[in-house]
Parts: C-alpha cells; structure tokens; sequence
C-alpha cells in the first residue's frame, strides 16, 4: 500500500515525473478539463489514472483498461475506486502496464508529428 496520500494544487514541472514515479496512480476528478497534458504525463511513467468521466480525460482514459473513470458528481464511486487500485494490486499492474503503452501514441518526433499533420490535411481535400 502507498506510503500516504497527497494533494498538489500545482506542482513545478521538474517534480512532476518524481511524483508520479513514487506514485501508485494519479487522480483527476475534474469536472471540465480539455486535453489534460497530465494524463498523458501519468501514462509515460506507467501510471493509470482514477478520473472523472468528463471533458478530456474520456478522450484519454479508457475505463478498466487503462484507467478507472467515475461519474464526476459521485464522490463516493471517486472513494471506492480508489480504495480498489490501492488495495487490487494484479488489476492495479494491469491497468500501469495499459497506461505505460498508451503512452506511445503520444511519443513523437516532431518529424513523424508533421507527417501526421501533413497526413490529416491531405484526407481533407
């Protein structure tokens, strides 16, 4: 089990991979985020995500795959999903390794980047 439990409002960026890495998972319970950058941070260092089903991190999160989402007005389902990863270590590394692979869609050079762009683009036309 975790060592304890923290809360981070904000967190300068060269401590946020050090976080994660001592981390069992990350919670977002946003109610409104867009493409929550820290989700995809989580999952480059094998972490799953306990978060809300709402606004961008239903784009990211996949439900028991590679993460657990929850009604974002129910904080009872946040507190029993948590207590789940904590205590369901096989299905807790289940969901680490699916975050850590997710992860690789996001991992581009900037030239395969602008070849996907240059890919989108052209199905436009």
């Amino acid at each position: 089990l975790p060592r304890q439990t923290r809360w981070y409002p904000a967190l300068p960026p060269a401590e946020i991979a050090l976080e994660l890495d001592e981390s069992t998972a990350l919670v977002l319970p946003s109610r409104s985020k867009g493409l929550p950058r820290i989700v995809l941070e989580a999952f480059c260092r094998g972490r799953p995500v306990v978060g809300a089903s709402a606004g961008g991190i239903v784009d990211l999160v996949r439900d028991e795959e590679n993460g657990v989402l929850v009604d974002p007005e129910d904080p009872e389902a946040l507190a029993d999903a948590l207590v789940d990863v904590l205590i369901e270590r096989e299905r807790t590394e289940r969901l680490a390794e699916a975050a850590a692979a997710s992860a690789d869609a996001w991992l581009v050079t900037p030239e395969e980047f602008a070849e996907r762009m240059r890919s989108l683009v052209a199905s436009l036309d």
